[in-house]
């Protein structure tokens, strides 16, 4: 009975919250999310795979037949939000960025990543795993690398981007990107993968800059301009 008056109060909030942000995901989501995925699923943990914006973008991306690409950008907003084929016109790039996409979101859809061939595939994941799924840095960091060795053993071209660290008003998790970026970094080097940090363009040494972002986690314009510096050199 307990567990069936949780359900049902979650269900109203959802839907409340829903109808009042539309499209948009509140901080309660996250938590609703993480509460259904205990109740019906057994699961502590949120995950990005039942969120319904997921699931349509990973169907999106499942339906198009686009392939041998020269660019995969793989990640989360981040990626999503980028503007990757207006600042590398010359190449034929496939953004596949999910906005809440954590690690485990990643894994799990591989097969879409895999079906466009490309030359080279740039790799950026790790907010929130720490924000909405509370997983440890050595969790996130082994998940991490099982994609990328699964990228590699698909005899794709792997580069690491250091995980985009936030602004001053997120003191731990961005401790935890910063942790997060150190180990990928130290892992990269028993890997056949490229790890790149363009973190020191955008951030005063431990934050992001506010001139590089509009809410202290995304970037806007010329943050995106850094980051396409970053990935010049390594472009296919």
């Amino acid at each position: 009975m307990v567990r069936l008056i949780s359900y049902l109060g979650l269900l109203g909030l959802a839907f409340v919250t829903g109808f009042a942000f539309k499209q948009y995901e509140p901080f309660p989501y996250h938590e609703i999310q993480r509460l259904k995925n205990e109740l019906l699923h057994g699961q502590a943990h949120f995950d990005i795979t039942y969120s319904p914006f997921y699931k349509a973008k990973v169907s999106v991306f499942d339906t198009m037949q686009t392939t041998d690409v020269d660019v995969v950008m793989l990640g989360a907003s981040h990626v999503e939000f980028g503007p990757w084929s207006e600042l590398f016109p010359d190449h034929k790039i496939a953004n596949r960025g999910v906005s809440g996409d954590t690690t485990i979101g990643v894994l799990r859809r591989l097969d879409n990543i895999l079906k466009l061939n490309p030359k080279t595939v740039f790799f950026v994941i790790g907010g929130n795993d720490f924000n909405s799924d509370k997983r440890a840095v050595a969790d996130t960091a082994d998940l991490y690398m099982e994609t990328v060795d699964k990228l590699i053993d698909a005899n794709l071209r792997v580069v690491m981007l250091s995980a985009p660290l936030w602004g001053q008003q997120y003191p731990v998790i961005t401790q935890q990107l910063a942790e997060l970026n150190a180990e990928i970094e130290k892992r990269s080097k028993q890997s056949k993968a490229t790890y790149v940090d363009f973190n020191q363009a955008l951030t005063d040494g431990t934050y992001l800059l506010d001139k590089y972002t509009y809410d202290g986690i995304h970037l806007n314009g010329p943050g995106y301009l850094i980051w396409a510096d970053a990935m010049k050199p390594y472009m296919p």
